[in-house]
């Protein structure tokens, strides 16, 4: 077996591995190794499955600014996938972040996170909860994803509404006289906290359908369950410890 096991090295300086020819069964085993820069082209890394990261330590790259943040996750991924290991991921955004790169942070969450999410080993119901917050908040580090969530359900919720006024499955619950609204109808369903005044003035009568009441409580659940979360990954209570 060809390649280098560098377990528990030390470089004072700078780590080189470029313009090394490695074979399909070549291997780079860097765990517990402590360095200053690494110095590395793509070209040279091993393949999928042969490249050990595990308590690497080191404080940069010399050719930051020729690898790309998608070549240094692919870097990642060639680690084994199991068992999984959240080290590597957490260095690397340590290393960002103390030289200046933040905007890469929440990219490298994510893959750490959705890494997580394929073996870390949950159940069932870990792994339903894990793609919901995978397509609702981006595991907390895109949360402007709840946003375009809310923006499609509450202009969905205006279609269907105002054809649910046209077709009388909404009555008025007062004599206090409020014109209704369709878009404001969506919006104070959908949102568990802000109120419009238009679920208090208008609600299902007797010809509503099975469907529409069905769609209603699903809009309402929704709504609950896409602010929530929103506010979960805008406060970063829904992320892990970087």
């Amino acid at each position: 077996m060809t390649g280098l096991i560098a377990q528990e090295a030390h470089v004072q300086h700078r780590f080189r591995w470029v313009n090394v020819s490695m074979s399909e069964r070549s291997i780079l085993n860097l765990e517990l190794a402590k360095v200053d820069l690494v110095v590395d082209d793509p070209n040279s890394w091993p393949s999928k499955d042969r490249l050990f990261l595990n308590q690497f330590i080191y404080n940069g790259f010399y050719n930051h600014k020729t690898i790309s943040l998608s070549q240094r996750l692919e870097w990642l991924a060639r680690q084994p996938s199991q068992p999984y290991r959240s080290q590597p991921f957490e260095h690397l955004v340590s290393v960002m972040r103390r030289n200046g790169y933040e905007a890469a942070v929440p990219r490298i969450g994510y893959r750490k996170e959705e890494t997580r999410r394929k073996y870390g080993g949950y159940s069932i119901g870990g792994r339903l909860w894990k793609q919901v917050l995978r397509f609702t908040i981006g595991h907390g580090y895109f949360p402007q994803i709840a946003l375009l969530w809310a923006a499609c359900v509450v202009l969905i919720g205006w279609v269907v509404f105002d054809f649910a006024y046209d077709a009388k499955f909404l009555t008025q619950l007062n004599d206090k006289p409020l014109a209704f609204s369709p878009l404001s109808y969506s919006l104070d369903t959908f949102l568990p906290i802000i109120s419009t005044g238009e679920t208090a003035a208008w609600g299902q009568s007797a010809k509503a359908t099975g469907i529409f009441r069905f769609y209603l409580w699903l809009h309402i659940a929704f709504g609950w369950m896409v602010t929530t979360l929103g506010v979960l990954g805008f406060t970063g209570l829904v992320r892990r410890r970087d």
